[in-house]
Parts: structure tokens; C-alpha cells; sequence
């Protein structure tokens, strides 16, 4: 995973449109030109995960070690002979210094790790045992996660001794994660994450060391310009624009800081939202996915996009959120907190003095359809939905339908902003569609998050794992029978119907209980009995 955030640097780079090779000028040669651009990077970053997959983990943390030391030393000869580093068409060493402080983090994690694993290889290799070095499949994620699926659910008492802060405290950290024993979030989401936090984190750094003086210079510009309408017939607008280049520098800084915390909060809640959906798949549970599962080659293709998406869609959310923040501050000190500090009526107080009757209006419409609904229209006060007075309800109906024609004209533009705010609230996050529900499939960032999630689902299955753990472990072990270990060789001792009718029912019992794991069994026993089968899912 750290690999991942030691490579987040290159990739903005990138992005922002730095060249190691150039093709030509071109559309054609500059399109090839980014390819090789982008496989450049690939290439320098690959022996580092090379290093990591590698089976035999003493000789792969050595490689990484050894290659991580090489970039270090390449990187110290660098700066010996004088040569100046340029990141984002940066030159400033302080500032470089601070947008390469994660990136130095990730590369001491790396060497640290490297440097742990050798060590821990080299104990297990001086163990005499061979059963030592082996490790145990009952201390994996997955089987932690099996057992708390199998273990009984005891009643939740709550303790009197416990204090009213504690309990707030509790619920507190429930609200914002509950872990769930045995759960693993896989290598890839959470390299996805790193490098959208490292990418969001970098452009945070640039914006306030390298785009704030620019903008606090812009902001003086403007304050000088506009103090020379100061005591003549434009002295209001004068003042106001002073005053907002004065300002301009904290607008600035509240924006890139409040556009950071909102994404770091939004890359959170996908997190969760990717356990929530990965625990319902495992559950059986596709309600939440479109109708229709694709086929295995849309869904492998929308697992490989994920990641790059994901990352991507992040980073222009991050971007378009903080455009959006600072002319939603400018509007607001421009038209609301300015004028009425300075004592002067802007047009959008004075629109909004000729607006707010007719919002006033629509408002007592909309209480008295909820009064009149509840005591008059509906059965037993509103507990039950059945019509009570339906000869007063057809005429009530009859005139207020006039007046929500008015208030749906202005009830339009209600609904334009709101799906504006929320559309570029949940730009980011691809567990989320911004189409409507049938045209989910339409969107490709969530096609591509419903893909990856079914790959998931289909290779990471916990119960699926342990059973093949299970399997292997009974394969390749010489002990004696166990109750509840030893099931296939138990098998092998009974009378073959006895066996054969046990392992029908372990069979069956596990289609009820994982009908996920349905569809994966009905072309076998259709290509077995050529007849058809009707697999019915839970929705």
C-alpha cells in the first residue's frame, strides 16, 4: 500500500503535464507521447511491488530494501552536484520539501517493513521446526470473520456502573465506525485510498505555499484600485471592493481548507460504504445493486478501471469543490455580509425583499395541506392511510391543486439546486450514482464500483476461503480424526451411501445459507442433468 502512496507524486505530475519523453507536437505523437509518459512511471515503481508479491518474502524484502536504498542514493547525488528539483514547475526547495513529506513518510514505511520482514524470515528460518514455520489458517481475517458469523449472538446488557459520559462516549464511536472482528479491507482499496488522500493532500500544499500569494497579491491589486472611488459618488462600491480584496486571502484559505476536510470525510464514508456493500454481497443481499449482473468480461473490465477511476474522480471533485466554495463565499461577503456592514442595499437584498413574501406564502400552503391531512383527510388522526372525509378531500384536493401549480414552478428551481449541491457533494464517491435508479449503469465511475465489488465478492468470499483452507489443511496433514476438522477423511470411513447422502446435505445446507453461491452451482448440475434449473435470489 505504501508502494501506492510513493508513486502518488509521479502521477500528479502527470497530471499536471510533466514530460519525461516527447514524442513530437503533434496530437498523434503527444497522445503516444503520454503513454509512454504513464508507462515510464509503471516501470521505475514496479520492481518495488515486485519486491513485495514475491513468494519467497526473505529475497523480496532484500530486492525492495535494496532497491529503496538506490533511490536514496541517486537522490543524495542529485542534490550534491546542485541540480534543482522541480515539482508541479516548482522550484522553491522549502516548498518541494513540503509536498515530498508524505512521499518520504510512505519510502521510511517501505525500508521499515522490508527491514521487519527480513528479520522475522530469519527467525522462522532458525527454527528447527517445520510446523513452526507454517501459519496457522485458523489466525486469517477470513476465519475470524466465519467464526463471528457462527458464533451465537449474546443479549446486550447494559451496565449500571457505567457513567453518562461513557455512554456518550460509546455511542459516539459507534456512529462514526464499528468494527466488525475478522473484516480485511483488500490491498487494493485501500492503496486506492492512500493515493487519493496523498494526491488531495499534495494539491492542498501547492494552493496554499504556491496559488495563496498570487491570490493575496490579486487582492492588494484590487484594494488599491478601488480606494480611489473612496469619497466620491461610488464611495459604497468602493469600500465594499477594498474591503474584499482584503479579504480575499481568508476566502482562500477557508475554501482549500474546507474542500480538503469534506473530501478526507467523503473518502471515509466510501470506506464504509465499500463494507457495508461487500458484507451484503457475502449475505446474499443484491438489493442495492441494478437489476441484471453483466457479464464476467464488463465486470472485469470495471474492476481493472476502478482504481485509476476512483483516484481520478477524487482529485477533479477536490478541485471543483473548492471553485465552487470560494464563489459561494465572494457571493455571500459580496451581496450579504459587506453591504450590511456598510450600511448598503444590494440587489440581492432587495430581490430578496420582493421574493420572500411568495416563499411565505408557499409555506403556509404547504403546513396547512399537512394540518388538514391530518386532522381532516385521513383515518384515526393520521395513523391509518384511509380516507375519512372523502367529499371534503375530492373539494380540498380540487383547489389546492391550483395552488401547487404555482409552487411547483418555483419548486423546480428548489429541486435544480439541490441536485446541484449533492451531485457535486457525491462527484467523488463512486458507490453513489449520479444518474437516476434505472440509469445507474449509465454512470461509468458506479459501473465500474458495482464491477470491482463483484470481483470481490466472487474471489474474497470469507466462507468460500476458509472452506478451501479447510480443504487444503486436510490435504496436507497426517493427524488423526477431530471432530468438526477431519470431515472429508470421516467421509472416507462410512459406508459410501451414508457419505455420499451427508455430503448432499452439507451441500444443499450451504446454498440456503450462501445463495450468492447459487448461480456458481447451477450451470454444473444443468450440464450434469440437462434440465433447467430456476434460481430464485433474495432482492
Amino acid at each position: 500500500m505504501v508502494t501506492f502512496g510513493m508513486a502518488a507524486m509521479n502521477v500528479l505530475e502527470l497530471f499536471y503535464g510533466k514530460k519525461y519523453v516527447t514524442l513530437g507536437t503533434s496530437p498523434w505523437l503527444s497522445v503516444w507521447g503520454t503513454a509512454a509518459n504513464v508507462g515510464i512511471v509503471c516501470l521505475v515503481f514496479y520492481p518495488y511491488f515486485t519486491a513485495v508479491s514475491y513468494p519467497n518474502k526473505l529475497i523480496g524484502s532484500t530486492i525492495g530494501l535494496i532497491f529503496a536504498m538506490a533511490s536514496l542514493a541517486i537522490t543524495q547525488v542529485h542534490e550534491l552536484k546542485g541540480c534543482q528539483y522541480e515539482l508541479f514547475g516548482i522550484d522553491n526547495s522549502d516548498v518541494v520539501n513540503f509536498l515530498t513529506l508524505p512521499i518520504l513518510l510512505f519510502w521510511v514505511c517501505y525500508v521499515i517493513g522490508n527491514i521487519i520482514t527480513i528479520v522475522k524470515e530469519v527467525k522462522k528460518r532458525c527454527r528447527k521446526s517445520a510446523k513452526d514455520r507454517s501459519r496457522d489458517y485458523r489466525d486469517e481475517p477470513e476465519t475470524t470473520y466465519v467464526k463471528f458469523l457462527l458464533k451465537r449472538k449474546a443479549t446486550m446488557v447494559t451496565s449500571y456502573q457505567d457513567n453518562h459520559v461513557t455512554k456518550i462516549w460509546k455511542w459516539f464511536k459507534s456512529c462514526l465506525y464499528k468494527p466488525i472482528p475478522g473484516f480485511k479491507y483488500s490491498t487494493r482499496i485501500m492503496s486506492t485510498f492512500i493515493m487519493s488522500v496523498t494526491a488531495i493532500y499534495m494539491i492542498t500544499t501547492a494552493e496554499l505555499f504556491v496559488l495563496l500569494p498570487i491570490v493575496v497579491y490579486v487582492g492588494l491589486g484590487i484594494s488599491d484600485l478601488f480606494s480611489n472611488f473612496i469619497d466620491t459618488e461610488y464611495d459604497d462600491v468602493g469600500r465594499i471592493w477594498v474591503e474584499m480584496g482584503m479579504r480575499l486571502r481568508g476566502m482562500m484559505v477557508s475554501a482549500v481548507v474546507l474542500g480538503a476536510f469534506i473530501s478526507i470525510v467523503l473518502i471515509l464514508r466510501t470506506l464504509t460504504a465499500y463494507r457495508k456493500h461487500l458484507l451484503m454481497m457475502y449475505r446474499g443481499d443484491m438489493s442495492f445493486l441494478p437489476p441484471g449482473r453483466g457479464s464476467p468480461q464488463s465486470s472485469m473490465v470495471c474492476c481493472l478501471k476502478y482504481s485509476g477511476y476512483q483516484v481520478g474522480f477524487f482529485v477533479w471533485a477536490f478541485i471543483i469543490m473548492q471553485l465552487t466554495i470560494v464563489v459561494f463565499i465572494v457571493v455571500v461577503f459580496y451581496q450579504i455580509i459587506l453591504p450590511v456592514k456598510h450600511k448598503v442595499v444590494s440587489k440581492f437584498i432587495s430581490n430578496f425583499n420582493l421574493i420572500w413574501p411568495a416563499g411565505a406564502f408557499g409555506g403556509v400552503v404547504y403546513l396547512s395541506q399537512i394540518v388538514l391531512s391530518h386532522w381532516l383527510f385521513l383515518q384515526d388522526k393520521g395513523k391509518v392511510l384511509g380516507i375519512d372525509n372523502r367529499r371534503l378531500f375530492h373539494v380540498g384536493s380540487y383547489f389546492l391543486m391550483f395552488y401547487n401549480i404555482v409552487l411547483g414552478i418555483f419548486t423546480c428551481i428548489s429541486r435544480l439546486l439541490r441536485s446541484l449541491v449533492f451531485g457535486l457533494i457525491f462527484l467523488g464517491r463512486l458507490d453513489h450514482s449520479t444518474l437516476p435508479r434505472n440509469y445507474e449503469m449509465l454512470d461509468p465511475g458506479y459501473r465500474a464500483y458495482v464491477g470491482f465489488l463483484r470481483v470481490e465478492e466472487a474471489h474474497c468470499h470469507p466462507v468460500m476461503v476458509t472452506f478451501c483452507r479447510l480443504l487444503q489443511h486436510e490435504v496436507h496433514s497426517d493427524t488423526d480424526y477431530r471432530p468438526g476438522v477431519n470431515v472429508i477423511m470421516a467421509m472416507r470411513r462410512r459406508k459410501p451411501s451414508m457419505a455420499r447422502s451427508r455430503l448432499r446435505w452439507l451441500v444443499a445446507y450451504t446454498m440456503i445459507r450462501n445463495p450468492s453461491l447459487q448461480i456458481r452451482r447451477a450451470p454444473m448440475i444443468i450440464q450434469r442433468t440437462g434440465e433447467n434449473i430456476d434460481v430464485k435470489f433474495p432482492r
